[in-house]
């Protein structure tokens, strides 16, 4: 079941649906199930006979033993567990999987399978191997371009780290047998010439997998015939000298990457030597080779951009924005750093009178609710808190609003013309939007008591809020309420549906009047006929990769307006904005599929000179599209502080059920130092303290508490991703208040909020996700921005880093040392993607040796499904329960629930029924 599971997954992630498997063409299919392989369960076949009838697949092959003599031998294509030839389309794909099983090893040397305590150790240590892994043993990364050779360094890499327990040999092993089967395909004729192959190799055991996706250029061969050579021309070296040598080579690399790097290197390699239980260090860097936002833009830019010269960058940014609203390209990507001013430009090309009079409908979406507030917030008045001109008229919604108003179809709205607390029109519901509706969380209104003993689930067709967005704005359209609207709308509210999505079956809701929905076209006369009265129609998705849905939902809005044409008479845009993505090539590659993939880091070598605003235009879907983007940090100077932290600490079979209290308490405690000295010596300046783990941010702030006082919207706020509205409306008021010295924050809040005063980010940065973790953390910050006069001074950035070492029982001096080494390489690694990936949005890119690099760490792709069953529900507050818990020492009552809750769901007994028929 495993294999078939792997191969459903392998196809769906390459884009072959099951209902196409139909269509596959397996051209070789070789599973290695004799001799060896099956454990001496199958002799009927000898090999040469299991050979031969696998090289039959392909067609009569002349001089066959020949090739079965040339290719059984070590690293050959014939002794692959499993080698796959398939054909889809046009596209060929090789697939070769090595495998190993490592428990069985253990199980084989025990005496009794039926002892409980003999299966706890086994599966101890299965735990214990998989925790010992670095966290980049998942991590992914793009290179795609082939400037980026591989091949060259990978043996030595490998002689030194890879031992042969390790899913990553067993790759090079499948890699292996992929060049010799390449190599034969070739020497066959069976592969066209300039015919492209993807070719996939994977290291299979019951611990994991280690995978590498390459095509059949000659840089990507050159990695599979690199493969080929390490593992058939295996050469038994000292592991210690092999590691001792790549470390060197490594850390020479990488202290290019760093101020004295090569000190700082120096003193993190000799932690190896060093016998103290936690082992600390720390590196400080000046960075001020880049622009601010209010900085004047160089002379050379102004010239080749034909800007005024007297232009700061934000302003000059905005310029660029504005010119591309009015071109005839259809897309438009907005990659600048945060707080450049990427919507502020889009409200303010909105407001000119011009525009004003020509219409416009702005359709915003983004993955948080409070910044669809936020941008209702910018076509309003500050002085007098009214809509910025009569003819605007602005909508949102949330589920809370519909659920509230008994399921109907409502947006809350913003209007100068109309002030009714509530009016109904088509259908809609129109609430003022600072109208509180009493809202009612309960779910008592989807579960019914079917008798004594049993609940049952009942389906409530409600309204969504796509659906009420969509309809109010053509209600909107329609009956000439207003021809200049802004409606914004969560990008949560993007789900599958067994019948499609919610985008397909509402958002062409809006043109509702100018559609023949039997004919399933627009209708040209009733086109042209809005395009006289709202000429001007954004689309923008912000924050794109801030959710998995983005690129399936910009997918979608492509398609849709596929069917505009030009003489309907729109100036229609599509406008992506988010500051993750700096380049054409990334912004193809991850925004032109909708394939589900994991999150990742893009890497691309750097050609191009650094500039701090640039704009280029390239095909996007083969369409023309545009980019425009802006590197840069609001600071002067920018220090920035690593802190490392090593635990080296022997292995025991416990030791995983344990928390690592030490290396925790060890960095709180420099934290905290950190704290009081910043609040000591500059008691004026604002602190964000960012740290993703919840319980620990709550002990933070208990011992804060021990040494001075310290109370909550006086001296602190403290913001989470499941904060309420109400409290999220509290935080706003505390933005610009200098009263607050510390903001704490979690990753699910990085986004949407800045604090004007912050000249001080605290950074623990994660040990797990590292690619979606990082995007957050640049993220991060870039929090502490608003007030120009704080942004043309020096702002610090410290961030903490933590690493346990772990070495086996043995008192083996050198195999203590080994596992440091593991742990340093970690860090090493984890500071190059660190600071290459700040430095790709502060500055175009960072340095890796002696050479510049892109980092890009983007989300995953995927598309949540629509509706939350009752089971889910009870599963989400027993883990909310938990987490609140964790936050507060005083929340015994909290705890209590918890645990009754889940007493009764054991004795409870769950039954499902299917909720739509089998196509």
């Amino acid at each position: 079941m495993s294999g078939l599971n792997f191969l459903q997954e392998y196809f769906e992630a390459v884009g072959i649906e099951k209902k196409y498997y139909k269509k596959l063409n397996i051209l070789y299919y070789q599973c290695y199930f004799h001799g060896n392989n099956s454990l001496g369960t199958y002799t009927t076949k000898t090999d040469i006979e299991a050979y031969t009838s696998s090289l039959k697949q392909l067609g009569d092959i002349d001089n066959i033993e020949q090739y079965l003599n040339q290719y059984k031998g070590k690293g050959e294509f014939l002794k692959a567990d499993t080698l796959m030839l398939v054909k889809y389309k046009d596209k060929k794909y090789i697939i070769s999987i090595d495998y190993s099983i490592f428990a069985i090893r253990e199980i084989q040397d025990l005496d009794n399978l039926h002892s409980v305590e003999v299966l706890k150790r086994i599966l101890l240590k299965e735990i214990a191997y998989l925790r010992k892994k670095s966290v980049f043993a998942s991590l992914g990364l793009d290179s795609k371009t082939p400037k980026i050779n591989l091949s060259e360094s990978l043996a030595s890499y490998y002689k030194a780290f890879i031992t042969k327990d390790k899913e990553s040999m067993k790759m090079i092993q499948a890699g292996s047998y992929a060049y010799s089967f390449y190599c034969f395909l070739q020497s066959q004729n069976l592969l066209e010439d300039q015919e492209s192959v993807n070719i996939n190799i994977f290291g299979y055991s019951d611990r994991g997998i280690s995978s590498l996706t390459l095509t059949n250029t000659e840089e990507h061969i050159n990695i599979l015939k690199t493969c080929y050579h390490i593992y058939t021309n295996a050469r038994e070296e000292e592991l210690p000298t092999a590691r001792e040598k790549s470390l060197t080579k490594i850390k020479r690399q990488a202290a290019k990457s760093f101020t004295n790097g090569k000190e700082f290197f120096n003193e993190l390699m000799e932690t190896k030597n060093n016998n103290k239980p936690i082992h600390s260090l720390t590196h400080t860097e000046i960075v001020d080779n880049f622009l601010s936002p209010i900085d004047t833009i160089p002379t050379e830019i102004s010239n080749n951009l034909k800007l005024d010269p007297k232009l700061d960058l934000r302003n000059a940014h905005k310029e660029l924005i504005q010119r591309e609203l009015e071109s005839d390209k259809h897309y438009l990507f907005l990659t600048g750093n945060p707080g450049i001013g990427k919507t502020t430009a889009i409200t303010e090309f909105l407001k000119q009178p011009k525009i004003l009079d020509e219409g416009f409908l702005f359709f915003y979406i983004s993955p948080r609710i409070q910044v669809n507030l936020d941008i209702i917030e910018k076509f309003t008045d500050i002085n007098t808190g009214e809509i910025y001109d009569d003819r605007i008229f602005a909508i949102t919604s949330n589920a809370n609003l519909i659920r509230s108003n008994n399921r109907n179809i409502t947006v809350n709205y913003r209007s100068n013309t109309h002030q009714d607390k509530r009016f109904k029109h088509n259908n809609v519901h129109f609430i003022r939007q600072n109208e509180e509706l009493e809202y009612n969380s309960s779910n008592f209104d989807e579960v019914v008591r079917q008798n004594e003993d049993t609940l049952r689930e009942q389906n409530i067709n409600g309204n969504g809020v796509l659906q009420s967005i969509c309809e109010a704005t053509d209600t909107l359209i329609k009956s000439e309420i207003s021809n200049n609207i802004v409606a914004t709308v969560s990008m949560q509210s993007y789900k599958k549906t067994p019948r499609g999505n919610t985008f397909n079956k509402h958002f062409p809701k809006i043109f509702n009047s100018a559609y023949n929905s039997r004919k399933g076209k627009f209708l040209e006369d009733n086109m042209r006929n809005i395009s006289s009265r709202i000429k001007h129609i954004f689309v923008m998705v912000d924050e794109i990769t801030g959710d998995e849905n983005g690129v399936n939902l910009l997918h979608e809005i492509s398609k849709f307006f596929r069917q505009f044409t030009e003489e309907y008479g729109f100036n229609y845009k599509i406008i992506v904005a988010d500051a993750s993505i700096v380049n054409p090539d990334v912004i193809n590659q991850h925004f032109s599929s909708t394939v589900s993939e994991p999150n990742k880091i893009f890497f691309r070598q750097n050609f191009s000179k650094n500039l701090p605003l640039s704009i280029e235009n390239f095909t996007f879907k083969k369409k023309p599209a545009t980019i425009i983007n802006s590197n840069a940090y609001p600071a002067k100077i920018l220090k920035i502080t690593y802190k490392l932290f090593i635990e080296s600490i022997e292995f025991h079979e416990e030791l995983y059920l344990q928390k690592n209290k030490p290396l925790k308490e060890a960095v709180q405690k420099q934290i905290i130092k950190d704290i009081k000295y910043i609040l000591k010596n500059n008691p004026s300046e604002q602190i964000i303290v960012y740290i993703q783990d919840k319980e620990k941010l709550a002990e933070l702030i208990t011992q804060i508490k021990r040494f001075r006082k310290f109370e909550e919207k006086k001296d602190y706020l403290e913001i989470h991703a499941n904060l309420r509205d109400q409290d999220k409306k509290e935080v706003k008021k505390y933005l610009d208040k200098k009263i607050i010295k510390i903001i704490f924050m979690t990753s699910s809040a990085s986004r949407g909020l800045s604090f004007p005063n912050v000249k001080h980010i605290l950074v623990e940065i994660p040990r797990f996700e590292v690619e979606r973790n990082l995007m957050e953390v640049i993220q991060v910050i870039y929090r502490g921005r608003g007030n120009d006069e704080i942004d043309k001074q020096d702002k610090q950035l410290i961030f903490y880093l933590s690493e346990q070492a772990i070495y086996d029982k043995e008192k083996d001096e050198e195999k203590r040392k080994l596992a440091i080494q593991e742990s340093i390489l970690s860090f090493i690694n984890l500071l190059l993607i660190l600071k290459t990936s700040i430095m790709t949005r502060i500055q175009g890119s960072g340095i890796i040796g002696k050479d510049y690099f892109l980092m890009i760490p983007v989300s995953g792709k995927s598309v949540s499904a629509a509706g939350e069953t009752f089971t889910s529900k009870l599963n989400n507050l027993v883990g909310q329960l938990k987490r609140e818990a964790r936050k507060s020492y005083d929340a015994e009552r909290l705890i209590e629930v918890s645990i009754c809750l889940q007493k009764l769901l054991q004795e409870c007994e769950f039954t499902l029924k299917k909720m739509f028929k089998d196509p």
